[in-house]
This record gives C-alpha cells, sequence and structure tokens, in this order.
C-alpha cells in the first residue's frame, strides 16, 4: 500500500510539473506573437525609426528571431545584454507601440 502511495505521489507530482511547464511555454508564447504584432503594426506604419535607437534594434533583431527564447535572443544581441536588460527593452517596445499606434 505504501509503495502505492508513493507511486502515486510521484505519478502526480510529474504531471504538476509537466503542466506547469506547458503553461510557461504557453504564456511565452502568447507574449511573444503579441509583440511581434505590435512590431509589425509600427513597421506597417513607417513608425518603427522612430523608437529610439537600441529599441528599434532590439525590435529588429525580435522580428528576425521569432522562435528564440529571452535567453537566446539576449546572447546574440549586439552589444551584449543580459536577459533582464533585453526584457525591459521589449517592454518599452509595447509602450511606445501602444502609445505610437494610439496617435496615429
Amino acid at each position: 500500500i505504501i509503495n502505492q502511495k508513493i507511486k502515486g505521489d510521484i505519478r502526480n507530482n510529474v504531471n504538476r510539473i509537466a503542466n506547469c511547464e506547458t503553461n510557461n511555454i504557453g504564456k511565452a508564447v502568447n507574449a511573444s506573437m503579441k509583440l511581434i504584432s505590435r512590431i509589425e503594426a509600427l513597421d506597417r506604419a513607417n513608425l518603427l525609426s522612430s523608437l529610439p535607437e537600441e529599441l528599434e534594434a532590439t525590435a529588429r533583431l525580435r522580428m528576425e528571431h521569432r522562435d528564440l527564447s529571452l535567453s537566446q535572443l539576449a546572447a546574440i544581441s549586439v552589444p551584449a545584454i543580459s536577459k533582464s536588460g533585453l526584457s525591459h527593452r521589449l517592454v518599452k517596445i509595447n509602450e511606445f507601440a501602444e502609445e505610437l499606434l494610439k496617435n496615429k
């Protein structure tokens, strides 16, 4: 009986971890797609170049490498930037996109 309980606990923990990982991946993909659609909207409206230089470069990098994670994107950034710094830039791009598209 104890062995069955241990097996059940292990199985439940594995399922919980797998579900958590799946949800995290889904959230990351949704956030990335939302940002990419905003960057595309800026590009279509010819407003991408109105971003500050480092934000424009980051936006173009995100568009060129849509499938990369933030860590991977930060690693290929020139000049080098931390994952946290890249995340901050992407938040700023999102804010600029909202503002510029609202005013256009």
